[in-house]
């Protein structure tokens, strides 16, 4: 059964028709995670109708987007280039920016095939596109006139349009078209209310280095560590959230250790994923 569209998305692909006509070639879609990002470029690529290139920058969103285009957009011939991966001539093509980052990978995306005699591209997305102030992107979209007249149009997506960095992503995008936040996501029953709860911990911040707006992530966990902060987030869980799923986030690979083998040492399945895991690996957790 095809997925059917909820209607802010629907209005999102409105959004982009009415910048497109207004001139607006390269267009910056903001929405909360849960609602639907991906959803959103696959219907507009399946509206259009033309060839579309999806970049991503990891391989769970490579493979996500792969997927969720066929759900949207059954009759489309959907290809991956990443790695040993090269099916350059489907018509949505799903692609790593680290592959296409190489010449000649992205020649071979440009150049014609039988399937794909005109091996121009109607529709260029970026994925998570806060990343796009990068130099691989910025030169990837420069070669495909991405966001150009009498190039494809540019379409952006991200949850996070703000960088650590300080780097704008306004030279890159010309327009925000769409954003819907976590808060409307809540407001409007898309997505579920939550509750914060702090934990202290006794840790000057303030002795904590900031590079490039962010801070040092290997400091960062270091000094989590030495608080105790495994402990205090296993000893928080069980009196506030015993028996619920429960993802945690840490700065580093060794604090997601510390705070796993924590959990398991009182008695709860805990494990822990990082980058540096294969994806089979990491799904098996």
């Amino acid at each position: 059964m095809k997925l059917q569209l909820r209607p802010y998305q629907v209005e999102a692909l409105d959004r982009i028709a009415a910048a497109e006509a207004r001139g607006v070639r390269r267009q910056l879609g903001v929405a909360a995670t849960g609602l639907g990002k991906t959803v959103m470029f696959c219907a507009l690529a399946e509206r259009r109708g033309g060839r579309t290139l999806v970049i991503a920058h990891r391989d769970e969103l490579i493979e996500q987007a792969a997927a969720k285009v066929t759900e949207v957009w059954p009759e489309a011939r959907v290809g991956v280039v990443k790695g040993s991966r090269n099916e350059t001539d489907a018509q949505v093509v799903v692609a790593s920016i680290q592959t296409l980052a190489r010449p000649k990978r992205l020649a071979a995306l440009q150049a014609p095939t039988m399937l794909t005699p005109d091996p121009s591209f109607d529709l260029v997305v970026v994925d998570e596109a806060h990343h796009a102030a990068a130099a691989s992107y910025r030169s990837t979209l420069d070669a495909l006139d991405a966001g150009a007249d009498d190039g494809p149009l540019l379409l952006g997506v991200t949850a996070t349009p703000d960088r650590g960095d300080g780097k704008g992503l306004d030279d890159l995008f010309d327009e925000v078209t769409f954003a819907y936040d976590i808060r409307w996501g809540i407001n409007e029953d898309y997505l579920s209310d939550l509750t914060g709860l702090r934990v202290r911990l006794d840790i000057d911040l303030r002795a904590l280095k900031v590079t490039r707006g962010d801070y040092a992530v290997g400091q960062a966990g270091q000094m989590l560590e030495d608080a105790g902060a495994p402990q205090a987030i296993v000893k928080a869980w069980c009196e506030s959230a015993r028996g619920r799923r429960t993802l945690v986030f840490t700065p580093t690979v060794s604090t997601a250790v510390a705070v796993a083998d924590e959990f398991t040492a009182a008695g709860v399945s805990a494990a822990w994923v990082s980058g540096e895991l294969d994806l089979a690996e990491r799904r098996s957790r």
